[in-house]
């Protein structure tokens, strides 16, 4: 699928099929599928702007709030006021999860947008957890997870009202970069289950590898697979990768609709 000549970033997982992709100033919303398809659900996108003083501290980090309806016959963006006292730092990860958007906010909180409501909540984090900031949020059995993937430790939120979260260690004998090199990312888990671990940069010389971890298994069971092709020189030039940058946006959880002919 190639979105177009310009380069665009994608800033969310793939939501129903939709991708959200960035560019400057500019958001374009991808449905990439062949068939046209007739929907009741409204689809929402939730933008943050945030605004830095020079001194760069918290009190000059300002923050607001738009949202625009995909299905809606007005094509703009409309500003929703915040009540809660709710300060980023950034906007990290992000996942939709029964009509919310969970995301954490570079501090201490993870943050909840109702689509329906378009009310935001604030959850804390565990004291000691880096789940706000370096982490991978993932839907573990239904509820919201944060996995501390350098550590390993999956944290998993039991009850928002009361900012109850539980904590599940999964200690590993080897550190991911034995298996992927020095730098690995995360964006989440697959439809079985398993989180998503890559190392994003791209090397001729390397094969570019996935590995999947297994929270759901008495034992800790993970597998790695190579992806052929996509470290070749000229796969990249035929299918536009990697022409202005040499890494890759992985984003898991996407599915192309299967129909039988």
């Amino acid at each position: 699928m190639t979105i177009s000549d310009l380069v665009y970033y994608i800033r969310s997982r793939p939501v129903n099929g939709f991708v959200c992709c960035t560019r400057g100033f500019s958001i374009a919303m991808l449905y990439p599928t062949k068939e046209t398809y007739t929907v009741e659900d409204q689809y929402k996108v939730l933008c943050v702007m945030i605004f830095r003083g020079y001194n760069a501290n918290q009190r000059d980090i300002q923050q607001e709030h738009y949202v625009f309806t995909l299905s809606s016959q007005q094509k703009e963006w409309r500003k929703i006021e915040i009540t809660q006292d709710i300060t980023y730092i950034t906007v990290h990860e992000g996942i939709c999860m029964d009509g919310a958007i969970y995301y954490g906010d570079g501090r201490s909180g993870i943050d909840i947008f109702d689509v329906r409501s378009e009310k935001l909540e604030l959850i804390q984090i565990p004291e000691g957890s880096d789940i706000a900031h370096f982490s991978a949020l993932i839907n573990y059995n239904g509820k919201l997870g944060g996995v501390e993937y350098d550590c390993l430790i999956l944290w998993i939120l039991e009850d928002a009202k009361k900012h109850k979260w539980s904590e599940m260690a999964c200690p590993l004998a080897f550190e991911w970069s034995d298996l992927l090199g020095d730098r690995v990312t995360s964006n989440g888990e697959i439809h079985t289950g398993e989180l998503m671990v890559v190392n994003p940069g791209l090397r001729s010389s390397k094969p570019f590898s996935v590995c999947y971890y297994d929270f759901n298994r008495e034992r800790i069971r993970i597998r790695k697979v190579e992806v052929e092709g996509i470290a070749d020189d000229e796969f990249r030039r035929f299918h536009g990768i990697g022409k202005r940058t040499r890494e890759m946006l992985c984003f898991p959880g996407y599915v192309e609709n299967i129909k039988f002919l």
